[in-house]
């Protein structure tokens, strides 16, 4: 049987986060991206518009004009 992901950081395995545990922002990101790790949001309110009732924003440790 297949353990669920760790979606809090400090329970997580190397406090690598999984995907499927909710949406990524960076400031580096786009709002065209996925939201994926490797292609995450540009913007909180993005993030927040496209997130489903059951996913957590995850934010970079990084400052937001927003």
């Amino acid at each position: 049987m297949m353990m669920p992901p760790k979606c809090e950081p400090s329970q997580a395995p190397d406090g690598i986060i999984a995907d499927t545990c909710g949406v990524f922002v960076r400031n580096d990101g786009n709002d065209t991206n996925n939201g994926s790790k490797q292609k995450p949001f540009k913007t909180i309110q993005h993030a927040l518009n496209e997130m489903k009732a059951t996913q957590a924003i995850y934010v970079c440790a990084e400052s937001f004009e927003e």
